[in-house]
């Protein structure tokens, strides 16, 4: 006599709500967001040994339209991190044409107007989309591969995973290579099966 709910039967009924398939991989990736943040927002965060470079590089390609001063990393990286400096107008060094790439992301990065903290948490911040990008590409394939379960739980594996939350904290270019790299797999994967 009471109301009863339909449940699905066949198929449907193995398949998991539509919450667990959308909000739970945008959780975690809210997650994994709000832990980058807070590590990168520790107040005795120090730039990495490479850190400096990175940043002298981005800002010599915005502002000098150099890209000679480091030919072993691919430019992208240290534009896409330096784009806050565009609003916070840090200085290049007086000299910054007689010193080494080393000596002149030292005074860039230490000895500029624009505090350092204040760069490197710019900076380090401009990495996270990468990283989000990373991780709803891994939910993806591992959707297609393994259905839904087998994709939240690669997300919530990446999302975790302390070596990728380091690095996203860092402006090297090991997680915007690295999502660059996993998207060129999976689109080389589905042009073979398909």
């Amino acid at each position: 006599e009471g109301h009863s709910v339909k449940r699905p039967s066949g198929p449907e009924a193995d398949q998991p709500s539509v919450w667990f398939r959308r909000i739970v991989p945008v959780g975690l990736l809210l997650l994994h967001a709000v832990l980058v943040i807070w590590s990168v927002s520790g107040e005795r965060k120090l730039p990495t040994v490479d850190e400096p470079m990175h940043l002298m590089k981005g800002e010599l390609i915005w502002t000098e339209g150099r890209y000679d001063y480091d030919k072993l990393n691919p430019p992208l990286t240290p534009m896409v991190v330096t784009l806050p400096f565009r609003v916070l107008h840090p200085a290049l060094p007086d000299n910054w044409r007689n010193l080494s790439l080393s000596m002149m992301a030292h005074q860039f990065l230490y000895k500029n107007r624009v505090p350092m903290e204040t760069m490197i948490w710019w900076a380090r911040l401009m990495v996270l989309p990468f990283s989000l990008g990373l991780g709803w590409a891994v939910y993806r394939w591992a959707t297609v591969l393994a259905g839904p379960v087998a994709g939240v739980a690669a997300l919530a594996a990446y999302a975790l995973e302390p070596n990728v939350l380091a690095r996203v904290g860092s402006t090297s270019s090991d997680i915007p290579v690295s999502l660059f790299l996993f998207l060129s797999v999976w689109t080389l994967w589905r042009w073979f099966i398909h």
